[in-house]
């Protein structure tokens, strides 16, 4: 069964987790985590935030397999973030930069994952 949950935060507009498939052993599972980001988000806080997220998984037993830039694309439509930006007030975006994690960790991992997020 796929399982989509969806998450927000004020430093990202929407996280999708989307659990893909049972790997070998029943306590892994295989997680594509995509992550889309305020387009002017800074590159030293968006690195921190993947570094944390990866060594969260790896020091639950997981393995990352890969992180992804997709780099700024336009959104299918307009989104709103849940705070509005702290230097220029502006809550509404129409592009952003996409980012995905391939991951395998446990479902307890996964909750502090979202937490995180």
């Amino acid at each position: 069964n796929n399982v989509i949950t969806l998450i927000t935060s004020p430093s990202l507009f929407t996280t999708i987790i989307h659990h893909i498939n049972h790997t070998t052993t029943k306590r892994m599972v295989f997680y594509e985590c995509l992550i889309m980001v305020k387009h002017h988000t800074n590159f030293k806080a968006l690195s921190a935030m993947m570094k944390q997220m990866s060594l969260k998984v790896v020091d639950n037993g997981g393995i990352v397999r890969s992180i992804q830039n997709h780099g700024i694309r336009q959104f299918p439509s307009r989104v709103q973030a849940k705070y509005p930006d702290y230097k220029t007030g502006q809550r509404y975006y129409e592009k952003g930069r996409y980012i995905s994690v391939f991951y395998d960790a446990n479902p307890a991992t996964q909750s502090q994952i979202q937490t995180l997020l």
